[in-house]
């Protein structure tokens, strides 16, 4: 009889579903991840428009730090914010024109 493991046999516990939790909150997760498993991939993009060129993977460590830059960028460049408005980054990929918005309600 043939030993066949499942995929998850091999699953970091960080990412196990007994983990899941709605209380959590996302960037918390991140800073988790980046601490517990730095080199591990958590997405990948083509390095060109032709995937046949490769893919450059962005590491849990990469990710939180370009999440934490972009925190400090914001409030350095809109203020620290009083209460949490909104804020939303919008780029179309074949524009080189960024726009960052925030809620006019707050």
């Amino acid at each position: 009889m043939s030993q066949l493991h499942s995929v998850r046999d091999n699953v970091h516990p960080v990412f196990q579903l007994g983990r899941a939790s709605t209380r959590r909150l996302i960037h918390l997760i991140l800073d988790e991840l980046a601490e517990v498993v730095p080199e591990q991939p958590l997405f990948s993009f083509s390095k060109t428009q032709h995937p046949q060129d490769g893919f450059t993977d962005v590491s849990a460590k990469c990710f939180a730090n370009a999440i934490n830059r972009t925190a400090w960028w914001l409030a350095d460049n809109l203020g620290k914010p009083s209460n949490f408005e909104t804020v939303a980054y919008i780029r179309s990929s074949k524009s080189s024109a960024d726009r960052i918005y925030t809620d006019p309600g707050s």
